[in-house]
């Protein structure tokens, strides 16, 4: 069994605001990148350009070189152009096949799979939406793709049963048009059932339930919203739970915000299964929250602001008994 490679972003020394380049990436792509992915085992780096094209960059496992000169495989997918800017891109589980998906301001949803090294080829393009697909990402579980669009409308994609992934009748599609203006991020739970959460420039996050009847179609079912005071640019769960001084577990939300706040919302289950907010955070970012992410040990949350010049900056915060520090 393959072990996952160690994030760098593990080991930053939390007494050291300093880190250490380990490579140079070289990008072909002409536009500016807006999205960069690991797959699932760190040894792959998908890049979404604003000129609609993607590019794959390869750690070449076969390499002893050392850690700062790694040979680094770089692939453009040739033979497919997105028409706008790639918002986001999103690896699946590779127990479904390790396909990539992404999606653009040409409203179009697009999965790609590698048939051999270094050549990804277009399995689908899906074309329903009228807007631009702002987000998506594959679920940690399930083979089931979470999308938001500009229309406010939430969707999710998975296949027939023992259907195949090549055909858009293969797979069925579920929407929920709740929220009231742009879709900014999905984002799935880690560690339980099949949850995610959705936010938007309607200055709400609402999650959203994913159940399977017996007949084996998912159905998508909104169980909780939290109201915000300004823009909600990025959400992410954490990886593990938190256990409070009450032994309760709770799943802990971090959001971004454009009145340059990042809520960590703590939440927990009701009776009927339903999450339940149980108390709010708040960090002051510098500037508007741009993006926020957990470690994946879910200790440490990045937060992509901008600084009093206006310069992109990163605030890491580690969390400590249930406070955040600034490292």
């Amino acid at each position: 069994m393959q072990k996952t490679p160690k994030h760098e972003f593990l080991q930053m020394p939390s007494q050291t605001k300093s880190v250490n380049k380990i490579n140079m990436i070289e990008v072909k792509n002409e536009g500016m990148i807006h999205d960069v992915c690991y797959d699932f085992f760190g040894t792959k780096i998908a890049l979404g350009s604003s000129d609609g094209h993607i590019e794959i960059q390869e750690i070449n496992v076969n390499s002893f070189k050392s850690e700062q000169q790694k040979d680094i495989l770089s692939y453009k997918i040739t033979d497919f152009q997105h028409k706008g800017p790639v918002w986001q891109l999103s690896w699946s589980n590779p127990k479904y096949g390790n396909i990539l998906a992404s999606c653009s301001f040409d409203k179009t949803i697009c999965l790609f799979k590698e048939q051999k090294q270094g050549k990804y080829s277009l399995l689908l393009q899906l074309q329903e939406h009228k807007e631009s697909v702002q987000t998506i990402q594959w679920s940690y579980r399930k083979f089931i793709l979470a999308a938001g669009v500009a229309d406010g409308s939430v969707h999710i994609y998975y296949r027939k049963r023992n259907g195949q992934i090549k055909n858009q009748q293969d797979w069925e599609h579920k929407s929920e048009s709740q929220h009231k203006s742009c879709v900014n991020q999905v984002s799935w739970i880690r560690d339980k059932g099949l949850e995610f959460a959705s936010c938007s420039t309607d200055q709400t996050i609402k999650i959203w339930n994913v159940t399977s009847p017996i007949d084996g179609e998912y159905k998508l079912t909104q169980i909780y919203q939290i109201q915000c005071d300004s823009w909600v640019r990025s959400i992410d769960w954490a990886a593990e739970q938190f256990q409070d001084s009450q032994s309760q577990n709770l799943q802990l939300l971090a959001a971004g915000l454009e009145s340059s706040e990042v809520k960590i919302f703590y939440l927990t289950q009701d009776q009927d299964n339903n999450d339940k907010l149980i108390k709010i955070k708040t960090i002051h970012s510098k500037g508007p929250c741009w993006k926020v992410q957990w470690s994946p040990l879910g200790n440490q949350l990045a937060i992509s602001t901008l600084d009093d010049k206006n310069d992109p900056f990163i605030q890491v915060y580690q969390l400590q008994g249930g406070n955040f520090v600034e490292i």
